[in-house]
């Protein structure tokens, strides 16, 4: 007759082992029953070999890849621990639910279960023969309950376990519905944005020459982001997930994720509180059923499910084994909170430890509850939100994009008329001659009005930049060069225009002539003078007088020297450019001395491209003198350019050529000897550039010096 050896805890808890004459496993269980002792382990003293492969492995079992819906998962665990506290032992529970339960692969489980237990393996074991049925916790805590002599409290305790966890599941799902189709209709309204209508509204932007929004750019960035680089984003994505599994795989690792998953807003709350109860309800149970304090903690750091909890665990055990109470070690870990610590060392103090376990885990289970109600009722407006962000977003960036080009299609200027005069205007193609640089050239054919209209009055706008100065050519019929203006323009890098007198006797054809692909070239004015309309004084610089038809003040004129008129001296502070903005960094400074106290100073200098309601502001020893005056001419100048910005609705304007600044200087903030002067450009006027800067200083002030004075 074959032979068993068994291991059962007894009534009191204790081990008893022994050596049975039995013809089965079955009658050996039942055998143990009967001496009142619950059986932990048979084995077949002459057990024939497993069956093995070729190569010498156990052949895996294809029960071990069952897997069965959580319901019923909850229905085996709460009928079978019904059982078990109904008396019934483990043997006969697993019988009862064998023929119980119809459904095939839980039938298939039980009679696994079953067969295990009448092969010798404890319960627990053979709960971890089925890793996709029954997760570490829920073997871990059989285990507990095994060697407690309490599985069927454990069984209930897990059943409420799992029914909190799909009430969790449930509720999250349930709260999920709404914020999903949201979701849903989000990312296809997305896609449509960024995929069709970003692109659309590029394209009519550049055809109609109107600046993209910033939102609206960034859509267009990940526009091209997506269509050009996902491949990229798929290779990230598969590099993230693997470099996560072998993350989670090392021990250290595993340790950081789950300590990282202990400090998730919400969700490490709930786990923590779950650990808590979970923690206190076992140990309580362990402690009552009569297992020794050290031997109860390494079962409870089984069910945690969590390293690092495990490794503080550890460390706990240690500094109990060491002489410290248990309350003290944990407290030490800062691994639970101190109301937790507190309560454990009131159960240590009055000798009702697993009395005081008991109540902690019924005050964290109502904790639990709790925050899962509350994180549950939080997730749907918190995604609600983020969705509305992003579609705001997307959808602030079309609307930006619109917006700004019905501006640009507002307040775009139009195209002038050309006078019946001009026969043609045409753009050659991009010529290149030997080394130079490749240039466009605007041809423009003119015919004279009259004999009297000789000189032509040109004037370029152009944005100037230093290697694309534009130059004016004129031509006669035969191809003659009969005008050439040199480069116009000081490459100060701004909009900016200049004037030009081009004698036309004979010629019919005037160039425009500049390096690159001519886009710098923004407009022109042309007009026919008499030759009576040229005014030229006699004291003026040949070229420093050009009659501008929008104003009558002249360019301003620079003496190399010092000047005295009248007793007034005019000083060239710098005949040369420079560029200002509004920082004092960017600021154009001066020094100049005097050697006597004036009795009125005028500084002038002429300035393009400023802003005209906030012009170049003066600064004179430290002292803000405020703002120049600008002599500006007829609003009909094409050299006004106005500019909107988005959502404001006043135009701001500038001009895009030289105006006449003047500043009257109080003869208070002069000093005699040296004099330090800045001028800053105002404040939003952007970029400017200052050139011919003079101080005049009055020193005489007699009416005699003007009055005609005749011999006797």
């Amino acid at each position: 007759m074959p032979q068993f050896t068994y291991r059962a805890r007894n009534a009191q808890g204790g081990l008893v082992e022994g050596v049975l004459d039995c013809p089965d496993r079955a009658v050996a269980i039942r055998q143990i029953e009967l001496q009142d002792c619950i059986p932990v382990r048979i084995d077949l003293i002459s057990a024939e070999p497993k069956s093995v492969r070729r190569d010498g492995a156990v052949a895996p079992s294809a029960i071990q890849t069952l897997k069965i819906p959580h319901g019923q998962l909850l229905v085996f665990t709460e009928q079978l621990g019904h059982l078990l506290q109904a008396g019934m032992t483990l043997d006969e529970g697993l019988s009862i639910l064998e023929k119980r339960l119809k459904q095939p692969r839980v039938q298939q489980m039980t009679h696994a279960l079953h067969q295990g237990l009448i092969e010798g393996r404890s319960f627990s074991q053979s709960l971890s023969e089925f890793p996709r049925i029954f997760p570490p916790l829920y073997v871990n805590m059989v285990a507990a309950g095994e060697a407690s002599g309490a599985l069927p409290q454990i069984l209930l305790r897990l059943v409420k376990h799992l029914m909190q966890a799909k009430d969790l599941r449930d509720r999250v799902q349930q709260a999920l519905i709404y914020p999903a189709f949201l979701a849903l209709a989000g990312a296809i309204l997305i896609t449509v944005f960024i995929t069709f209508m970003v692109p659309q509204l590029t394209g009519f932007m550049a055809q109609t020459g109107g600046a993209l929004p910033l939102p609206t750019r960034i859509l267009l960035h990940i526009h091209h982001a997506i269509t050009g680089y996902w491949w990229i984003g798929v290779i990230v994505a598969a590099g993230v997930i693997i470099g996560f599994r072998a993350l989670v795989r090392s021990d250290e690792g595993r340790i950081m994720w789950d300590r990282f998953r202990l400090v998730i807003p919400g969700y490490g709350r709930i786990i923590r509180h779950r650990y808590y109860a979970q923690f206190a309800r076992t140990l309580g149970t362990l402690m009552e059923n009569g297992i020794p304090l050290l031997r109860s903690l390494d079962l409870v750091s089984e069910i945690a499910s969590n390293r690092f909890l495990e490794v503080k665990l550890r460390e706990a055990r240690r500094a109990v084994i060491d002489g410290a109470t248990l309350s003290a070690a944990l407290q030490e870990q800062k691994l639970f909170p101190d109301l937790f610590t507190d309560m454990m060392a009131v159960g240590e103090q009055t000798g009702h430890f697993a009395e005081t376990m008991q109540t902690i885990a019924d005050v964290y289970e109502r904790e639990l509850d709790r925050t899962v109600a509350v994180v549950s009722q939080l997730i749907p407006p918190v995604i609600i939100v983020v969705i509305a962000i992003l579609v705001g977003f997307v959808v602030y960036g079309i609307l930006s994009a619109v917006f700004e080009m019905t501006h640009s299609l507002q307040f775009r200027p139009q195209t002038q008329s050309a006078p019946l005069w001009v026969e043609a205007v045409t753009l050659l193609p991009t010529q290149s001659s030997g080394d130079t640089t490749p240039k466009s050239v605007f041809r423009i054919r003119v015919t004279q009005p009259s004999s009297d209209y000789r000189v032509l009055f040109f004037r370029l706008f152009f944005d100037d930049k230093p290697e694309q100065q534009p130059e004016l050519v004129a031509w006669d019929e035969s191809g003659t060069h009969v005008f050439r203006s040199g480069a116009l323009g000081s490459g100060i890098n701004l909009p900016s225009s200049e004037s030009v007198i081009i004698p036309m006797t004979g010629a019919s054809t005037v160039d425009v002539e500049v390096p690159g692909d001519g886009k710098t070239i923004r407009g022109a004015y042309l007009d026919w003078m008499t030759s009576s309309d040229v005014i030229h004084p006699l004291s003026a610089d040949r070229g420093d007088v050009i009659p501008e038809p929008f104003s009558s003040m002249s360019p301003l004129h620079s003496p190399g020297q010092d000047t005295e008129r009248f007793g007034t001296v005019t000083a060239t502070l710098a005949a040369e450019t420079f560029r200002i903005t509004a920082n004092f960094e960017e600021s154009a400074a001066f020094q100049f001395g005097i050697e006597a106290q004036p009795l009125a100073a005028l500084l002038t200098f002429e300035i393009a491209n400023p802003r005209i309601d906030a012009p170049p502001e003066v600064y004179l020893n430290g002292q803000d003198l405020g703002p120049v005056s600008l002599a500006l001419p007829e609003l009909a100048d094409p050299g006004y350019r106005g500019t909107m910005e988005p959502l404001v609705r006043q135009m701001q304007f500038q001009y895009t050529g030289w105006l006449r600044a003047q500043k009257i200087v109080p003869v208070t903030s002069l000093k005699v000897g040296t004099n330090d002067l800045i001028v800053v450009n105002g404040t939003g006027g952007g970029a400017a550039a200052i050139r011919a800067t003079q101080i005049q200083l009055k020193y005489l002030w007699d009416k005699s010096d003007y009055l005609l004075k005749t011999g006797y």
